[in-house]
């Protein structure tokens, strides 16, 4: 009795050690229930924006056709700070997805909400929406004539296309509507999607937007699902990336733009960079997993995903090298990927994965009851199936995820966006938003940067980038997001995980379209302010 009492122990031991990630939704305060079924498939974006300046990260949380809503951090407690806010304004929106960013460079971060717009189907005929943020303290409708064009819009992206230091802004358009082809026997074989032209919005000095997405030739039509604008060849430009849905169907893949600034165009690569593949593209998530200074893509699918590892003169997909392409729940049963993030959950210099699943009610072949997956980075680029130890394989309908250190540990935090379906509450799932605490032990060090843009680099500094060169020769680089996973968006802090190392040496600072700043420098434990003029303060 005593050799298994001591048994027990020990794996009560063990499994304590390996949990990550506590879901911590209802103890904090985020405790929305959604009021019916949604009939909208994707969507349930996540978008985190620090909207009074205070410091700490807030939850906005795409209602789909239910109202959305504006979590208000309070210190690592949420409230329901919507009506407080005047988001009840788009309460008759069906909104998918929102990105931050400040687009008149007054200091406060702003709203921009994609929604599905064209009826019968599923649209609320509306067109796309503007919020300006008011010092922190509301948020209103602004410049309407620059968005009149109805759409359906999944999803958006932030960048400043032409380093003139405002922030552009790329929208994904989606499906009109979709038909089928049949078989000799009357059985549809496959999809026939028409679907609507992406549009691309050049900012006029905060003052007004303009559609040059044809000017550009961005103006695709092939079942835009996802977007993100990156420098991915490291040249102080941002460019795009678009994932398309059906591509397998329309013949119209994912495409990678690279920006020719100074000259006012994008040149599709996507061909040339082994990038163009059809499939049923979901959602990109950027993150550098082999510490070589350059960003890689994870792309998400309904089966098989794609890491797209980045050579500067190529993109190689090694996801089933690396046993990170999801492609089955079990057996022939295909998994349903949306959001794939990249971060250091662990603090220790390199990035992990998380992976947000979720069922496709329109799909025959796909599970219900899809986990979620999480990947441990060993250091090398290769990953281990940490899913259940760490215990963020939840089950339920999960679109949008984004991270931010919402109780300022120093560790990242997740957040995910659910869709409430017919077949999950049957099955008696928890379909609401979830906040994961990231409880690792905490004994790696960290440090944090918030960049802050002037005169001709936007104020939020999206598209910026920090890189460090840690001591073990391995180089971390990091860029603001402006957009990405699935019509979600993560925390403008920069966050890296420096293992046991007390301080971070040689820090280099690409502020987009301007200088590169090198801070020899910097006691970990800290997120510091850094501004273009140099000026660096601590935050926490």
């Amino acid at each position: 009795m005593r050799k298994l009492t001591i048994t027990f122990s020990l794996l009560v031991s063990i499994s304590t050690i390996a949990q990550k990630f506590t879901e911590v939704s209802n103890q904090v305060g985020i405790d929305y229930q959604y009021p019916g079924l949604d009939v909208q498939e994707i969507g349930a974006g996540i978008t985190i924006l620090d909207v009074n300046n205070d410091g700490w990260d807030d939850i906005f949380q795409a209602g789909g056709i239910f109202p959305s809503k504006l979590w208000l951090n309070k210190k690592g407690k949420f409230i329901d700070a919507t009506n407080e806010y005047g988001l009840n304004v788009i309460d008759s929106i069906f909104v998918q997805g929102a990105v931050s960013g400040d687009f008149d460079n007054d200091g406060y971060t702003d709203l921009f909400i994609a929604n599905m717009g064209i009826p019968p189907h599923r649209g609320d005929n509306h067109p796309p929406i503007l919020l300006k943020n008011v010092k922190g303290k509301a948020f209103k409708v602004v410049l309407q004539n620059s968005f009149t064009q109805k759409g359906n819009y999944p999803g958006a992206t932030w960048g400043d296309i032409n380093n003139d230091g405002f922030l552009d802004l790329f929208v994904v358009n989606y499906v009109e509507e979709i038909g089928n082809t049949f078989d000799s026997l009357g059985n549809a074989n496959a999809y026939t999607p028409f679907c609507l032209p992406n549009q691309l919005f050049l900012n006029n000095s905060g003052l007004s937007f303009k559609n040059v997405a044809k000017e550009f030739n961005l103006d695709n039509e092939g079942c835009g699902l996802a977007c993100c604008f990156t420098d991915f060849d490291n040249d102080n430009d941002i460019d795009l990336i678009l994932l398309n849905d059906f591509g397998h169907f329309n013949g119209i893949g994912n495409r990678i733009y690279r920006n020719e600034f100074p000259k006012q165009q994008f040149i599709d690569l996507s061909d040339s960079l082994n990038f163009y593949d059809e499939f049923y593209a979901m959602g990109v998530g950027p993150g550098d997993f082999n510490n070589d200074g350059k960003l890689d893509y994870y792309l998400t699918n309904i089966g098989r995903n794609r890491l797209m590892t980045n050579q500067l003169n190529g993109f190689f997909d090694v996801a089933q090298k690396l046993n990170v392409d999801t492609q089955f729940h079990h057996e022939s049963v295909l998994s349903t990927s949306w959001s794939g993030i990249f971060f250091d959950a662990e603090n220790d210099g390199d990035q992990d994965l998380f992976v947000a699943k979720g069922y496709l009610e329109s799909m025959e072949s796909n599970a219900v009851l899809d986990q979620n997956k999480f990947f441990i980075n060993d250091g090398n680029g290769n990953f281990e199936d940490r899913s259940i130890l760490s215990q963020l394989n939840d089950s339920i309908v999960q679109r949008g995820a984004a991270t931010l250190d919402y109780n300022h540990d120093g560790y990242l935090d997740l957040v995910t966006g659910v869709i409430k379906d017919t077949r999950s509450e049957l099955a008696r799932t928890s379909q609401k938003i979830k906040l994961y605490r990231n409880d690792s032990d905490k004994q790696n060090n960290w440090i944090g940067f918030k960049l802050i843009g002037s005169e001709n680099v936007n104020s939020d500094c999206i598209g910026c980038s920090v890189t460090i060169k840690m001591k073990n020769g391995a180089i971390q680089i990091k860029e603001v997001d402006g957009g990405s996973g699935h019509n979600s968006q993560s925390t403008k802090v920069l966050y890296f995980g420096l293992g046991e190392q007390k301080c971070a040496k040689n820090i280099s600072i690409q502020w987009l379209g301007n200088s590169e700043q090198e801070i020899k420098e910097l006691k970990s434990g800290r997120v510091y302010e850094v501004k273009l003029n140099g000026k660096i303060k601590k935050i926490y």
